[in-house]
């Protein structure tokens, strides 16, 4: 499985944005430019934040890149990933592909919406701070599949449902697809009490399944 966050224990005093006292997302985070190939452009927009938790525990943190366009948020990426906790304060780091920033020319400043689910249930959603000015054109749209067999959208989405197939698994209709941390993410809904089936898929093929609710 991808590791998509670094975990950093370290003590320190908060800002208080709590969910029943457990938890709390410490802004401003950062945002930051990552440029991959040591070109002009970013092929990565990263966003760190901290979180601090009352106790040791185990959640489900998500994450949507957004940006403004015609007077409303719109969603450009999304990301939903199991994560430890330690006591205290714990550090993250998204990566987020630009591949949709740069194709939809849509510029800065954007934004993450944060939320954390722990035992089913949704304890924290949370806007962080606005991203610096950044325009489309700073962001590179070109997506490296790697060395892999898996290099186009058709590809992936025909290695996801041949590996349901193959598992007897009923995947419904595909909703949405994006391009995350170097992998294909699509998600798929058969039954609106399920939530989705989001299936990653690997430049290499390899397919794995998480359930969204």
């Amino acid at each position: 499985m991808m590791t998509l966050f670094w975990i950093i224990p370290c003590a320190a005093e908060g800002i208080n944005r709590s969910a029943k006292g457990a938890y709390q997302f410490l802004f401003p985070g950062e945002f930051e430019l990552v440029n991959l190939d040591q070109d002009r452009q970013a092929e990565r927009l990263k966003f760190s934040c901290d979180l601090t938790a009352s106790l040791a525990s185990e959640v489900i943190i998500s994450a949507n890149l957004e940006a403004f366009k015609n007077g409303v948020w719109i969603n450009l990426e999304t990301t939903v990933f199991p994560l430890r906790c330690s006591q205290g304060r714990n550090q993250l780091e998204f990566l987020f592909n630009a591949f949709n920033i740069q194709t939809k020319r849509l510029p800065g400043p954007y934004r993450v919406r944060l939320g954390l689910i722990e035992k089913g249930s949704r304890l924290l959603e949370v806007t962080t701070n606005h991203s610096p000015r950044y325009t489309w054109r700073q962001f590179d749209n070109e997506v490296t599949a790697g060395k892999g067999k898996i290099v186009t959208m058709a590809a992936a989405k025909r290695a996801a449902e041949t590996w349901a197939s193959c598992r007897q698994i009923k995947l419904g209709k595909l909703q949405k697809f994006n391009y995350n941390y170097d992998c294909w993410q699509l998600d798929y809904l058969s039954n609106k009490q399920l939530g989705l089936t989001r299936l990653i898929v690997t430049p290499m093929g390899r397919v794995n399944m998480l359930r969204i609710n």
